[in-house]
């Protein structure tokens, strides 16, 4: 989340136990579980910020 917030030069904010990254027209929020496991969606998401997930993601995904 970090990271996605510093490529888009967007902070993050907190809302509870959640972290919100506030968009022009939606968001991507991290909803983290007390497994340590965590579940992140987007909303309103343009193209330019779904090439920096996807980035971030195939690191991931090797």
């Amino acid at each position: 989340m970090q990271e996605l917030a510093s490529n888009l030069d967007i902070p993050i904010e907190t809302r509870d136990a959640k972290q919100v990254i506030e968009l022009s027209k939606g968001k991507i929020t991290f909803h983290p579980d007390d497994r340590g496991f965590a579940f992140i969606t987007a909303k309103g998401v343009e193209e330019k910020t779904i090439e920096v997930i996807d980035r971030i993601k195939e690191r991931f995904l090797d």
